[in-house]
């Protein structure tokens, strides 16, 4: 029971700056930006106003890009259930809450992964921490890498029930580790390959054993894969069926090599293993801690001991040099594979790299306690280069820029302690205990203090502001929107105000309208942006200055209200409104329903169009018109039409949806009811059901 409070102790002490801080927003320090506030704060408040005023999971958002299909985007967290812990609570409270969960998840199934690979408690310990508590875990959490963060979080458990089956071939051990890979597919698609890539390489290290049962072996290898890469299918089918239909239509089939390599590791940034980046972008920070470094340095060299840690090495090795990406002429051919080619930031294979040197890290922690020296020659020698080099670097920058870098001497503090630490424990200078908690220690302060001078906490209040810089807007019909182009009213405050945009910030696009919208905006096509309107290499408060938006498109994309930071007085077709809280307000009359006539298009008044209701999945309204109207709703397959009572075909017109009007006066009823979806949850559904029926029968 002691060996338990202790070791809840200190995940406790290792997550105290979060734990602190679990009502506030984070940031990377000084960014204003953080995919926590942008993306997942809107969803989560989205699905559960949903919930709460409409009694329905909603499929679709018409919070951005004028309407998208929220049930085929895996960042919506619709359908990984274990995400669903932050809904009871205030946001984000709730969703800190949920991502803390994940990160002691992740710990404990590192834990127990390595204590499986015969580490001591304390070694086992130590890896989990230094890897789910680490600076690079952290800065993502600062950069809002919620789902990304849920699915590695599974990691340690997949490699964990493989090893266990491997060790207790039993049934039910045979299907674990594909329903941990479709929970990681569940919470995001994206960890997929990386994890999927260690799995893989790691069930046929595991299958090693003899040359004489090669044959036999590879066949087990094969059979575990192809079953449990089954089940996890079978169990994400809801996620990734939409997801597949979504992609069709999306801006990401279209993503060139360009746009796949783009954030490859740089070997410049390879400094960063050695001297953190405080506050750096979360995608190049790669600081493992000194500790870590130095511990896996010499695990290298310890060729007597280290025989079953040398998969480590490798793995270490092939995720880092997929990590440099466009760096290096093969890895860029591998983006071009079907299905990888969907993929960007091949940078995120670092964390694989950085997953194998806490377990090598742990098992030098191990050696260091256990006190056994089989060496004439001292290891300490190999772990001398590495203090020179941190030591002559740091000299000879402060001497020749007459600068002295703060993260530089941090490493060159961590180096020394740490190389005398190893070099006391190496000539059993040191006792056990006090080695432990001194490696302990020395991991909480290195990564604890990158961390906190990394990370900037804001209150709710700061980062959705209750003010009146909206109330022009929070009056606005449901189905009319706004659009800016300066990002004048954030992603977070228009969720929280339940204000509609045709702009956005979302990875997932559908490629028809993203061509409308850079015509209704005005602002030229950069080629492949996760932003609409693309801010590229720019201020968003300015980059967009120069470009006047079409008012005929905005008007047919229903804009009430364009906000901007910047004067638009070069747009005259634009009517000034006024300002709110120093933003510039420019009202259009929107149209949001339309029917053509031999002589053009005739705009439905207000006095024909009622509307009954609109919600994420629904839209009820009375028109009274007769003919084929074409209405300012995005098309995508799966919405229904029942126009009295009689369910009518939805035609495309443009990304617009048209129907006919058989009548004068028509109630209309459109309903989405995607088939992926349903079909998704249907064999989801069916996955499990077979999965604990074989269960059941087996334990007969």
């Amino acid at each position: 029971m002691k060996s338990v409070i202790w070791k809840v102790l200190v995940i406790l002490v290792f997550f105290a700056l979060i734990i602190i801080h679990l009502s506030d927003f984070v940031f990377i320090s000084g960014s204003d930006y953080s995919d926590i506030p942008i993306t997942h704060y809107p969803n989560t408040i989205h699905i559960k106003r949903s919930l709460e005023e409409n009694h329905q999971i909603p499929l679709w958002t018409n919070l951005i890009y004028s309407g998208t299909p929220f049930a085929a985007n895996p960042l919506s967290g619709l359908w990984y259930l274990p995400g669903w812990i932050a809904f009871p609570f205030s946001q984000p409270f709730g969703i800190n809450l949920s991502l803390l969960f994940h990160l002691i998840f992740g710990v404990v199934g590192f834990y127990k992964f390595l204590r499986l690979n015969n580490r001591t408690s304390a070694a086992a310990l130590f890896g989990g921490l230094s890897f789910f508590a680490g600076v690079k875990i952290i800065a993502h959490f600062g950069a809002g890498h919620l789902t990304f963060l849920y699915a590695i979080s599974w990691t340690p458990w997949l490699l964990y029930f493989t090893l266990l089956k491997n060790k207790n071939n039993r049934w039910s051990m045979f299907v674990l580790p594909g329903i941990c890979l479709g929970m990681i597919i569940s919470a995001d698609p994206r960890w997929v390959v990386p994890a999927g890539l260690l799995w893989f390489f790691y069930v046929f290290y595991l299958n090693h054993n003899s040359i004489q049962m090669l044959k036999k072996e590879i066949g087990d290898s094969i059979k575990l894969i192809i079953i449990n890469t089954i089940v996890a299918l079978g169990i994400s089918a809801a996620v990734w069926l939409p997801l597949v239909e979504f992609i069709r239509f999306s801006t990401r089939s279209s993503m060139s090599i360009k746009d796949n390599l783009n954030y490859s590791l740089t070997f410049d940034k390879l400094f960063g293993l050695i001297f953190p980046d405080f506050s750096g972008f979360s995608e190049w920070v790669i600081y493992p801690s000194m500790l870590v470094l130095f511990l896996s340095i010499l695990v290298v060299f310890l060729y007597k001991n280290n025989h079953k840690e040398r998969i480590w090495i490798w793995i270490f090795l092939i995720s880092f040099l997929l990590s440099l990406g466009g760096a290096l002429p093969f890895v860029s051919l591998m983006f071009q594979l079907p299905f990888i080619n969907l993929l960007r930031v091949p940078a995120r294979f670092f964390f694989v790299s950085l997953f194998s040197l806490s377990i090598l890290a742990s098992f030098g922690f191990d050696y260091l306690m256990s006190k056994t020296r089989s060496y004439k020659f001292d290891r300490l020698f190999f772990l001398a280069p590495v203090l020179a080099f941190i030591s002559i670097f740091f000299i000879g920058f402060s001497f020749l820029t007459n600068e002295i870098k703060f993260n530089f001497v941090w490493a060159q503090i961590f180096s020394v302690f740490v190389f005398l630490l190893i070099g006391l424990a190496l000539h059993n200078k040191i006792s056990g205990i006090i080695l432990g908690i001194a490696m302990f220690s020395l991991l909480f302060i290195d990564v604890g203090g990158v961390n906190y001078f990394s990370l900037e906490f804001r209150p709710k209040d700061e980062v959705i502001p209750k003010n009146a810089e909206i109330t022009l807007l929070i009056d606005i019909e449901k189905p009319f929107r706004i659009y800016s182009p300066s990002y004048a009213i954030t992603q977070e405050v228009a969720a929280y105000y339940e204000i509609n945009q045709i702009n956005g910030i979302d990875p997932m696009q559908l490629k028809s309208y993203v061509d409308f919208f850079i015509g209704a905006a005005g602002v030229p096509d950069r080629g492949y942006s996760v932003t609409l309107p693309p801010f590229t290499d720019g201020d968003p408060n300015s980059v967009n200055d120069s470009y006047c938006p079409n008012v005929s498109l905005m008007e047919k994309l229903s804009v009430k209200y364009i906000i901007s930071d910047f004067p638009m007085d070069k747009c005259l077709e634009l009517e000034f409104k006024g300002f709110q809280e120093e933003k510039n307000v420019y009202e259009i009359n929107p149209e949001w329903a339309w029917i053509k006539t031999a002589s053009g298009e005739e705009v439905i008044e207000e006095d024909n169009l009622v509307f009954l209701s609109y919600s994420p999945n629904r839209i009820k309204v009375n028109i009274k018109q007769q003919g084929m109207v074409t209405i300012s709703e995005i098309y995508y397959p799966g919405w229904k039409v029942i126009v009295n009572e009689k369910e009518q075909k939805v035609f495309q017109d443009g990304i617009f949806r048209s129907i006919y009007l058989p009548e004068q006066n028509n109630e209309i009823d459109m309903i989405f009811r995607p088939a992926t979806v349903f079909v998704g949850l249907g064999i989801e559904v069916f996955t499990w059901s077979l999965i604990i029926t074989l269960m059941k029968w087996k334990m007969k």
